[in-house]
């Protein structure tokens, strides 16, 4: 059996039974970012829930843009128990359906590791969840969380960021 980190194993949690599609963005995006090995293909997993997250609060544009650049993204070097073929044919569908201005639905990934699906369906458990529920779209934190989150830590870098630009860019037009 594969072994799959452990933070893959929490986004697949969320992804098909929380429905918490920001947080499964969060979860590989930390994972992605701490490892040694930046494969592009958790950057198409990370996409796909960010576009269902987009999709989900109607917003089909972004919805589009994430699920069109994780079709790039994805590939079959990233060992995560899915069917890469078929994954490729749902995104293409996703996509269609999305343009035709189908109502969101919830998507499952096309996993094939039958202890993997086993391990992520005991963990939602635990963590008091129904794998393959719908999302609540009357949870306003679910449907909106990237609007509810405190971002004062990312605001006061971008602002310091911003200082130290302005003083290189000072102190170089003075020499």
């Amino acid at each position: 059996m594969a072994t799959y980190p452990q933070a893959y194993k929490e986004y697949l949690m969320h992804f098909h039974a929380s429905r918490d599609y920001f947080e499964c963005h969060e979860l590989l995006e930390e994972h992605w970012k701490s490892t040694e090995d930046r494969n592009m293909g958790w950057v198409g997993l990370i996409q796909i829930a960010v576009g269902f997250y987009h999709y989900r609060r109607a917003n089909i544009n972004g919805a589009r843009k994430m699920l069109t650049r994780a079709i790039s993204n994805i590939n079959e070097t990233v060992e995560t128990g899915l069917d890469f073929k078929q994954l490729g044919r749902d995104l293409k569908q996703w996509l269609e359906q999305i343009d035709s201005n189908v109502a969101y639905f919830e998507p499952m990934l096309p996993l094939i590791d039958k202890e993997l699906i086993n391990d992520v369906k005991q963990l939602s458990i635990k963590n008091g969840y129904h794998w393959g529920s719908h999302s609540d779209l009357s949870n306003m934190e679910l449907v909106n969380r990237h609007t509810r989150r405190d971002r004062s830590d990312v605001i006061q870098a971008r602002q310091q960021s911003l200082v130290l630009k302005r003083s290189i860019t000072i102190d170089s037009k003075l020499d």
